[in-house]
């Protein structure tokens, strides 16, 4: 197959994966050659209808012939107040500064979440659909990177398809991407749609 395509849940249009030469390093920077040729996707709103984000997010994806690999780019212009105290399989994450991924392949019947906050610590857990059944898997089904600057955080994630038994090869994903934001109080959300 020489393409993947990425249904993004909350959006109407597809975001093609895009096939990479080589996979990148885990680093927590979009910096190196198997993402520079990626176009950003875009297009992440106010859970709730209440209008586009204000601080910039973009996201990049593509796979190699073992890993779909996720990149996100978040601007951050008070970067001292960002929240991500949150340990390696805390799953308190999810109250952290960062990123969520929901990935169901097309004919799954779990739905895989992954949450990765603006240290690079993650967890995540499988729900059947449909289901309110939540189970843990092992963390070595996914590795993670951050990396901050003066007025952003970037995080990779790469989701090895032998890791995380359930997923196919390169085929159809729907995917739900969100950027939480903590700001010394209830987290918001923004996602895609």
């Amino acid at each position: 197959m020489d393409a993947a395509t990425i249904i993004l849940l909350s959006v109407l249009s597809a975001y093609p994966a895009h096939r990479m030469e080589t996979a990148p390093q885990l680093d927590g920077r979009l910096n190196d050659a198997a993402w520079i040729s990626l176009p950003r996707g875009e297009g992440l709103h106010v859970l709730g209808g209440r209008g586009a984000i204000a601080k910039e997010t973009w996201f990049k994806i593509g796979y190699t012939d073992k890993a779909l690999y996720v990149g996100v780019m978040c601007r951050e212009p008070d970067i001292g107040a960002l929240s991500a105290g949150a340990k390696y399989g805390d799953q308190a994450i999810w109250k952290d500064d960062g990123i969520e991924l929901f990935v169901l392949p097309a004919g799954a019947d779990d739905v895989l979440q992954v949450i990765v906050n603006a240290s690079g610590a993650r967890c995540h857990s499988l729900t059947e659909v449909g289901s309110e059944f939540t189970s843990s898997p092992p963390l070595t089904i996914s590795k993670a990177a951050a990396q901050r600057g003066d007025d952003f955080y970037a995080i990779e994630i790469e989701l090895p398809f032998d890791g995380l038994g359930y997923l196919p090869k390169p085929g159809l994903y729907y995917i739900n991407l969100l950027r939480c934001q903590y700001e010394q109080g209830p987290p918001s959300v923004e996602a895609l749609r």
